[in-house]
C-alpha cells in the first residue's frame, strides 16, 4: 500500500499482527482472507507551534495519564503509555473492552514535552468509535507566539548557604504599546532549591514567558486547555473551563543546570492584564476587584488555588496589573474557574454541510477563553465542560488550516434543544469536493489464494502542503475518505511499528491517478467509481510464514 520512508524493513511488526490476526476461509479453493481488527477506536495527535501553525521538528514525547489510561493500546491492541514522534504526529487506539459514547466518555490526559519547549498538557475526552483528532500546541521558549513575551537572560548569583548576593529583577519586554509584561522579583539573601531541597550555586539564568489573557495564539497555549480540572482543598479533583485573565511561565537554573523550585522568602510576580479583560460574570474588570491565583501540576495537568489577588493600577504603562508572592515554580495563572458550566452541552448540528465534503474543524471563544475540536461522520458532537457563558463559534473545512466556513456569535451551549449551526459552501469548494472509497489487500507473489486486509490509521495531505489530515482507520483494508479537493495530488500515509509509509494519487471528479514517485510498491487493481482497488507486495519473510 505505502512506499516505505524509512530504509529498514519492518518485518517484524508486520508478521507481529499477522500472527494476532483472525482467519476467515468460507470455503475450500477460495481465496483465504486474513484480517486484522483489533481495535475500533483510533486517536490521532499533532503536536504543533503555536506562531508557526507547524509541526514541532524533533523529539516529541507524549505521555498518557488519565482516569482511562488503562484502555490506550496501540493499534495491535499492545498496551501503551508512552509515544514519541520526530514527525508532529502519531496516533495511539482505545481498546475495545471500552465502548466510548457521549453519556460515557472515555477521558485522558496527554503529558507532551520536547527539548527547547515548554511542557504541556491536552485533556481528551473521547465519545464516540468515529475518528478523533487531536492538537497539542508547544510553546518554544526562544520563540513564543503573539501575545506572549518571553526573556532569557543571566540573572545574578546565588550562594547555597546565604542565597541570593544581590536583588534580582527580570521582567518580560514590550515590542509594541499593546504588549503586556510581567516582572518577577527576587530579594538578596533568597535561597533557592530545587525539587529534593538541594540548594543552587553559582550563575542564575532564568526564563520568564508572559501570555495574555487576550490573544487567540497565546490562548492555543494554555497548559492543559481552558478546560481543566482543579485539585480541590480536600484533595478532591474537580473539572470545568477557565476565564484566564493571563499566565506566566518561570524557569530558573544555576550554572550547573540544576533547576529552581522553592524559594524562600518567596518571589514577587507582578502581571499586566489586556485591556477590557472580563471577570467570570461578564463584567469588565476594576481596580480593587479580586481575581483567584492559581498554579499547574505539569505531571496531572491540574490547577491549584493558591490564593486571591488584588487588581491595581493603572500603572506607568497605562495598565491594570496584580502582583502576588510565589513559593513555588509552575505555570502560574490569574483567572476565574467556571461553575456555572454543563457536563455535556446541547447537540451541534451543523445543517448545510455535505458528508462527503469531510470534517469541520470548530473554534469555541470569548474574552479569556478558547477552545477547539472537531466534527467528523454525521456532522454533529457535543463539547464536553462547555462553558455557560456566550461563546463565538468558528468552523473551518478539514482542520485549522482549512478554508473559513462562517462563525457565529453570542452562542449558548449549555440550553436546551439543538444548536444548529447553518453552513453555506463557500464558493470555491462547490461542486469541487468528493470522496474515495480505498480498498488495500496484501499480497504474496505466486500465492493468489492469500488476501491480507491491513487495520492502520491513515493521514492524507496535499503534495504541496506539510500539514498532515487524520483520514481515519483503515479497518480490515478498507477506508473511505471524505472531502478531497478534485484537481489536487494527494499523498496518503501511516505510521505502523514504528516505520512511516506514503502513497500518492491525483484525485480529480472523473478519475483517480497513481503519482509515479509513490507507486513503486503498488498494484493499482481496479477503479470503479468512487472505489480504488489496490494491493501491495508483503515481504518475503512475511509470506513464507504465511505459507507454513
Amino acid at each position: 500500500m505505502f512506499k516505505r520512508v524509512a530504509p529498514a524493513v519492518a518485518a517484524i511488526g508486520i508478521l507481529f499482527f499477522m500472527i494476532r490476526c483472525e482467519i476467515k476461509n468460507p470455503a475450500e479453493n477460495l481465496k483465504l482472507i486474513i484480517s486484522f481488527s483489533p481495535v475500533s477506536t483510533a486517536v490521532a495527535v499533532e503536536v504543533t507551534d503555536p506562531r508557526t501553525q507547524e509541526y514541532v521538528p524533533g523529539e516529541v514525547t507524549i505521555r498518557i495519564e488519565g482516569p482511562d489510561r488503562a484502555f490506550v493500546v496501540d493499534e495491535t491492541g499492545k498496551s501503551l503509555r508512552t509515544l514519541t514522534t520526530s514527525t508532529g504526529i502519531v496516533s495511539f487506539a482505545i481498546s475495545d473492552e471500552i465502548t466510548p459514547t457521549p453519556e460515557n466518555p472515555v477521558s485522558l490526559f496527554l503529558v507532551v514535552e520536547a527539548d527547547g519547549y515548554l511542557t504541556t498538557g491536552k485533556t481528551v475526552l473521547i465519545q464516540d468509535t468515529e475518528r478523533q483528532a487531536v492538537t497539542v500546541h508547544l510553546v518554544s521558549v526562544q520563540d513564543p507566539p503573539p501575545g506572549a513575551g518571553a526573556v532569557t537572560e543571566q540573572a545574578g548569583m546565588t550562594h547555597p548557604v546565604s542565597g541570593t548576593t544581590a536583588s534580582i529583577l527580570i521582567e518580560t519586554p514590550r515590542t509594541t504599546v499593546a504588549d503586556l509584561s510581567a516582572r518577577v522579583s527576587i530579594l538578596q539573601n533568597t535561597l533557592i532549591t530545587d525539587g529534593n531541597d538541594e540548594p543552587l550555586s553559582g550563575a542564575l539564568t532564568a526564563s520568564v514567558i508572559h501570555f495574555s489573557g487576550g490573544n487567540t495564539e497565546a490562548l492555543q497555549s494554555f497548559p492543559g486547555g481552558l478546560t481543566a480540572q482543579l485539585t480541590g482543598g480536600s484533595g478532591g479533583i474537580e473539572e470545568g473551563p477557565f476565564i484566564t485573565a493571563g499566565f506566566v511561565s518561570i524557569e530558573i537554573r544555576d550554572e550547573s543546570g540544576k533547576q529552581a523550585e522553592r524559594f524562600d522568602p518567596p518571589i514577587v510576580v507582578t502581571m499586566e492584564l489586556t485591556s477590557g479583560q472580563t471577570d467570570s460574570t461578564g463584567k469588565r474588570i476594576v481596580t480593587g476587584d479580586i481575581v483567584p491565583i492559581w498554579s499547574y501540576d505539569e505531571q496531572t495537568g491540574r490547577w491549584k488555588q493558591e490564593g486571591k489577588g488584588i487588581i491595581s493600577g493603572p500603572n506607568s504603562n497605562g495598565r491594570l496589573y496584580v502582583e502576588y508572592t510565589v513559593r513555588h515554580l509552575s505555570f502560574w495563572q490569574l483567572g476565574w474557574f467556571m461553575r456555572n458550566h454543563c457536563l455535556k452541552s446541547r447537540k451541534i448540528v451543523l445543517d448545510g454541510w455535505p458528508e462527503e465534503y469531510g470534517g469541520v474543524y470548530l473554534t469555541f471563544s470569548a474574552a479569556g477563553y478558547w477552545r477547539d475540536t472537531h466534527v467528523w461522520g454525521n456532522n454533529w458532537t457535543y463539547l464536553f465542560h462547555a462553558p455557560g457563558f456566550p461563546v463565538t463559534i468558528g468552523a473551518y473545512a478539514g482542520g485549522p488550516r482549512g478554508t473559513f466556513l462562517g462563525s457565529w456569535t453570542g452562542r449558548r451551549l449549555c440550553e436546551g434543544g439543538d444548536l444548529i449551526l447553518p453552513v453555506q459552501i463557500p464558493a470555491a469548494l462547490q461542486n469541487r469536493m468528493g470522496k474515495r472509497i480505498i480498498h488495500v489487500s496484501g499480497i504474496c507473489p505466486g500465492q493468489e489464494r492469500l488476501d491480507v486486509r491491513p487495520t492502520v490509521p491513515i493521514w492524507y495531505r496535499k503534495e504541496t502542503e506539510a500539514n498532515w489530515t487524520y483520514a481515519g482507520m483503515l479497518k480490515d483494508g478498507v477506508l473511505t475518505i471524505n472531502g478531497l479537493i478534485f484537481g489536487q495530488k494527494y499523498l496518503f500515509a501511516t505510521r505502523y511499528e514504528g516505520q512511516w509509509y506514503e502513497a500518492g494519487f491525483e484525485i480529480n471528479s472523473d478519475s483517480t491517478l497513481l503519482i509515479p514517485e509513490y507507486s513503486d510498491r503498488i498494484h493499482l487493481d481496479q477503479i470503479d467509481g468512487n472505489h480504488i482497488y489496490y494491493s501491495v507486495d508483503l515481504p518475503d519473510s512475511i509470506c513464507d510464514e504465511l505459507n507454513r
